[in-house]
């Protein structure tokens, strides 16, 4: 089971910066590997603070890991991708610790390292998979978890569990580190990319952030004015139809669009595309009332 970030460091899951900062500091200063010479578990255990510390004080990384759980983030980010934003040789400076490589040993199956932060050796690594994975248009935009099954090169099949980040549109693709084709029975995996594909929803389309739903209105209450009632991904909408309105306008519902999927983003809007509900078949009455306004010249 992947490690909690925050039963890591110590603090709890509302701790702010200056916190995360303050324990990894603390810890850090107690673990490095050059103070603990005889000690054969220090090196894993300061790999794991300085694995807990890049995502935790990173807030994008934070937001991920908060949102997507402990086992999809590790699934879905390496070592690289959870350490390109942290200068650790300036932290490790701070506080007067020895240069240390801050993601030694991180993961399991992809390098191996000798005692006291020697340098990596890459071993070899199993192909990376490709497929499609078609989600539904609600599952894209507000985000669901889904069991994907792989073949293997043995013929064999196995399941992956894929956390589905809220706002992913087709063309995207997923990356699941290490659930790939293996080198060997037991040798390293590739990783499994997913080229995600969305499905079409009868109502409404997405532009981006935006989300478009067509209402079609009576021709009474576009040249009068009233009200119309739609259907957006979140729940139902009333809305005033101006008076003399004409096809084809667009009003706009504010946050009622695709929900923003970083911390402190915005959501996108919902716009709603005005059109002529004309009627199949006219009773006599309306016909003879639409006759009438003719004759005054509407």
């Amino acid at each position: 089971m992947a490690s909690d970030y925050y039963e890591t460091l110590g603090v709890s899951k509302t701790a702010d910066a200056a916190e995360i900062k303050k324990a990894y500091r603390s810890l850090a200063r107690k673990l490095h590997p050059d103070k603990n010479p005889d000690d054969p578990t220090a090196a894993e255990r300061f790999k794991s603070i300085n694995e807990a510390y890049a995502v935790l004080s990173d807030p994008d990384q934070r937001h991920k890991y908060d949102a997507m759980g402990s086992t999809a983030f590790h699934d879905q980010f390496n070592a690289d991708e959870v350490f390109q934003n942290v200068d650790f040789s300036q932290v490790f400076a701070d506080l007067g610790l020895h240069g240390f490589s801050p993601n030694f040993g991180f993961g399991a199956g992809g390098f191996s390292a000798g005692p006291r932060g020697q340098r990596r050796r890459p071993l070899p690594r199993g192909r990376d998979v490709q497929q499609t994975l078609e989600i539904g248009f609600e599952e894209a935009i507000l985000g669901a978890e889904r069991s994907v099954r792989i073949t293997l090169p043995d013929g064999s099949s196995d399941s992956v569990d894929v956390q589905i980040p809220a706002g992913v549109d087709t063309g995207q693709k997923l990356r699941i580190r290490g659930r790939g084709y293996p080198t060997a029975p037991r040798g390293p995996r590739g990783d499994l990319y997913l080229k995600v594909k969305v499905a079409e929803h009868p109502r409404l389309k997405r532009r981006g952030k935006q989300i478009e739903v067509e209402a079609f209105v009576p021709i009474t209450t576009m040249l009068l004015g009233g009200e119309v009632t739609v259907e957006g991904l979140d729940g139902s909408h009333t809305v005033k139809v101006p008076a003399g309105t004409s096809p084809n306008t667009r009003l706009r519902l504010r946050g009622h669009g695709v929900p923003g999927s970083k911390k402190g983003e915005k959501a996108g809007d919902l716009h709603i595309i005005l059109n002529l509900d004309f009627p199949d078949k006219l009773t006599a009455e309306q016909r003879k009332a639409i006759e009438a306004l003719r004759d005054k010249g509407l």
